[in-house]
């Protein structure tokens, strides 16, 4: 039976405050700093006292944390929300951000814990047949993926159903970048992907190779749990223009930003969540982080090589 504390699917989905963190690529102590100097967001909060945010609330917040990754006021764009939120209100409507986030994806994750998988083919055809490929990472893989991973952390699910899930999104997913790839035959750039010894989790990594393929990059995905050794010889075999390594995970991270640091021959970026709390450490090894959701990543990436923005980093 749902509790308290419990992440829940449908019309009343809510998130804690990691998943929001997850989703919006804003820490958990900046969501704390700007509720207590903006007033917003304004979770609501469980019995035992924790912050819960709304889907609405998510949508509003990835839209914010974007524009503010590119340099605009955080107080002059909650000031700017706040304002329409008034207007809104004198005009009888409530409504400020279509409640896409969740409406795209709470019928599918229920599906796929309930282990309904006809319905489950079924319900992700219809999505995909409705929504662009961008649309579908941001408002179907993404949220589902860290939705499961969220039900699972809380004891809310079963190793099963997490496995079962994320086994149906990365074949998906597999499938999704295959085709991206046959239709990418002008590629300019090519970015080597993977995930570094000690970290298995792939379906961030992925969705940001079907994105680069999306803009016109080339991507050569070396899988998970690598050695930074053999990133190093494929660099200097391949020659790529970048590296892109994705942390889910934040143990080790230190020593791993450390065997990425002896990387030469390309600019190393390093993005998941697990760096969030990192990037000055990544940084002061010559890494790049980036931050936020997928394609706000991928979109920082492009523009940071575009501008030549990493200096003598990893080169």
């Amino acid at each position: 039976m749902p509790n308290d504390e419990e992440i829940e699917w449908g019309t009343t989905t809510v998130y804690p405050i990691a998943a929001v963190s997850k989703l919006t690529g804003v820490g958990c102590h900046t969501l704390r700093v700007w509720e207590r100097r903006y007033g917003f967001p304004t979770p609501s909060r469980s019995k035992s006292g924790h912050r819960r945010y709304d889907a609405k609330q998510v949508d509003e917040l990835r839209v914010i944390a974007e524009r503010a990754r590119r340099g605009e006021s955080i107080s002059e764009l909650i000031e700017r929300r706040r304002e329409t939120v008034e207007a809104n209100v004198s005009a009888g409507s409530s409504v400020v951000v279509p409640n896409q986030f969740q409406r795209s994806h709470t019928q599918l994750i229920e599906l796929l814990i309930e282990g309904r998988s006809n319905e489950a083919e079924a319900e992700f055809e219809n999505l995909a047949a409705r929504l662009s490929p961008v649309e579908l990472i941001k408002l179907v893989f993404e949220p589902v993926l860290v939705e499961t991973g969220e039900l699972w952390f809380q004891g809310k699910i079963g190793v099963y159903q997490e496995h079962y899930t994320n086994a149906f999104l990365l074949r998906k997913i597999q499938i999704f970048l295959d085709r991206v790839k046959s239709a990418n035959g002008g590629a300019s750039r090519t970015i080597v992907m993977g995930t570094i010894g000690g970290e298995r989790h792939e379906g961030g990594m992925l969705l940001a190779s079907v994105m680069l393929e999306l803009a016109g990059w080339r991507t050569i995905v070396l899988g998970v749990d690598l050695p930074a050794s053999e990133y190093h010889d494929a660099i200097a075999r391949w020659s790529p223009n970048a590296l892109g390594i994705s942390f889910v995970l934040s143990r080790n991270i230190n020593k791993r930003f450390d065997e990425l640091s002896g990387v030469r021959g390309a600019p190393v970026f390093v993005g998941g969540r697990g760096i969030l709390n990192h990037q000055k450490a990544a940084r002061s090894r010559g890494l790049i982080p980036l931050t936020g959701p997928i394609d706000s990543v991928v979109k920082e990436l492009i523009a940071t090589y575009d501008r030549g923005a990493w200096g003598s980093a990893s080169v």
